[in-house]
């Protein structure tokens, strides 16, 4: 023992050797499984291997390592229990799963589950670990993120979409049932961007996307300094200096990555949610956006835009609602007149400059353009 709690890896393999059976019985007798046994106390040899100093009675080691390796066990079991409430949870319900003795002595459906939501992208992955197997709720996942709760809601929901086809062919089959096929992403672009009139208050932008086909679009406000630079973006305007949206798609190419699409997924209460797919030297990543800043860089880049089909509504649906939030789409401003207005607001404030300079010197109160 002495030996072992000095670094002699031969003399710790010889007390694990020697206490080896007895742990691997245990779990088997909770696991019901020879193979997940072996991993349960494979595991429980590295915490032992890590954590010998902290054994004060070390004539206990058998017993200490035994309790280590169930603690595993539980943990192997636990994790394959609420696998199988993530399978029905991500499907929707729509397949009946199997018993918790039936899960339990399924190792494959356990790896393929577990495969399953590997495959996800990470930020998806983490979310999904957090909220199902942890079990975590919405709040206390967004803080272990550092997302906001709506970004932890916008991933499961992108997660259940990957996962549910996946997780469909892992249940039981039975006779074929009528469903609502999954609608999934379908491409558009931005058709018109419009700004409330300078009198009111506060002031926002409405950006009109609209498929390909031109018979469905999708209506979104966003705020005005975002609808701003998307109107001198799509007006190609010339700009002095880099903006904010220019800046970060340097950065974005500079790392040697590209935005290759990007994703309104859904609305959570009144609050649309967007994905960035990034193709990074790495591999493809996805980043949580505000639909307003996800356009922006969209339209910068040229990235393709789709939308989740279920939220696209055809020109009738437009016509019938005639407005959003009391503002008539022919009140607002269209995006040649938002360019105009940031122009006239430029020369204001550059002739404010211009006067504010030989007034500072003479120290009087400059008057503020309105």
């Amino acid at each position: 023992m002495e030996a072992a709690r000095l670094g002699d890896k031969v003399a710790f393999a010889q007390l694990i050797n020697a206490h080896r059976a007895s742990a691997e019985g245990l779990c088997r007798r909770l696991l019901r499984d020879p193979e997940a046994s072996r991993d349960a106390v494979q595991e429980a040899t590295l915490v032992a291997w890590l954590s010998l100093s902290q054994l004060i009675h070390t004539e206990r080691f058998g017993a200490w390592l035994c309790g280590i390796a169930l603690n595993k066990a539980r943990q192997i079991l636990r994790t394959t229990l609420t696998e199988a409430r993530v399978a029905a949870n991500l499907t929707d319900g729509r397949r009946p799963v199997a018993t918790p003795d039936e899960i339990v002595e399924s190792e494959e459906l356990r790896s393929r589950i577990r495969l399953a939501i590997d495959g996800l992208p990470q930020s998806q992955r983490e979310t999904v670990y957090l909220f199902y197997l942890d079990g975590l709720t919405h709040r206390e996942a967004a803080t272990e993120l550092d997302i906001t709760v709506n970004a932890v809601k916008a991933r499961l929901h992108q997660a259940r979409s990957n996962l549910g086809s996946v997780l469909i062919d892992l249940q039981p089959k039975e006779a074929p049932m009528a469903t609502t096929p999954s609608t999934g992403f379908v491409e558009v672009h931005i058709a018109d961007v419009r700004m409330s009139k300078p009198d009111t208050s506060p002031r926002v932008g409405l950006v009109l996307l609209k498929t390909e086909d031109g018979e469905r679009y999708l209506p979104i406000f966003i705020g005005a300094p975002e609808t701003n630079m998307l109107a001198l973006g799509l007006e190609n305007a010339e700009m002095p200096r880099p903006m904010t949206y220019q800046f970060t798609a340097g950065i974005i190419a500079a790392c040697g990555a590209r935005i290759d699409e990007v994703r309104i997924t859904s609305l959570v209460g009144i609050t649309y949610l967007a994905t960035v797919i990034v193709q990074t030297p790495s591999g493809p990543a996805e980043v949580d956006a505000r639909p307003s800043d996800a356009l922006n860089l969209a339209a910068l880049v040229q990235a393709s835009i789709t939308v989740e089909s279920s939220m696209l509504r055809s020109s009738d649906e437009l016509r019938q609602i005639g407005s959003v939030e009391h503002y008539q789409l022919g009140d607002l401003l269209d995006r040649t007149e938002i360019v105009q207005e940031i122009r006239d607001r430029g020369k204001q404030m550059g002739q404010f400059i211009n006067q504010l300079v030989p007034k500072v010197a003479r120290r009087e109160t400059p008057e503020v353009p309105p």
